[in-house]
């Protein structure tokens, strides 16, 4: 507590109750995946105060993803296909077993790759901008399987 606290220029008066104005709000978004998994959740805020400090909260939104049925059944997704700029490398869990990620043109020749140590998030974008258009190959190496699928580009 104290003036070292201060956010608002002039809102130190006790008396005075300061009302946040259009200005004084941020947007701020907090990806609960990581903590939450599969299980039934609560979200709740706590603030704790020397008694003269005021929190402002509005506007919650939490959203739910809805996953395309093959993307529960194989594990993994790869899309759009055909694309334009990018695509994503979607998988339904933590890829904590993905290796790398590569893609190949028509030659066989390696046009972009990525290594991995447990650390993949679960969507993987490739920038693939400069790429000719045409079909590509994307291999992804797990520890215990790799998967291949053809990918084409507009």
């Amino acid at each position: 507590f104290g003036a070292e606290l201060q956010t608002i220029p002039g809102s130190g008066n006790p008396v005075v109750e300061y009302v946040a104005q259009p200005g004084d709000w941020k947007n701020i978004t907090i990806p609960l995946f990581p903590v939450t998994g599969n299980k039934n959740f609560q979200v709740f805020f706590i603030s704790r105060s020397n008694h003269h400090n005021d929190l402002y909260v509005d506007n919650i939104n939490i959203y739910g993803k809805i996953l395309p049925e093959r993307l529960k059944k194989q594990g993994y997704l790869i899309y759009p296909s055909p694309f334009q700029d990018q695509f994503i490398i979607r998988n339904l869990e933590e890829p904590v077993t993905l290796r790398s990620a590569a893609l190949f043109n028509s030659l066989g020749q390696r046009v972009w790759m990525q290594e991995y140590n447990g650390d993949a998030y679960k969507e993987i974008y490739v920038n693939a901008a400069k790429l000719p258009k045409g079909i590509y190959t994307v291999k992804l190496f797990y520890t215990d399987k790799t998967v291949v699928e053809k990918i084409v580009k507009q």
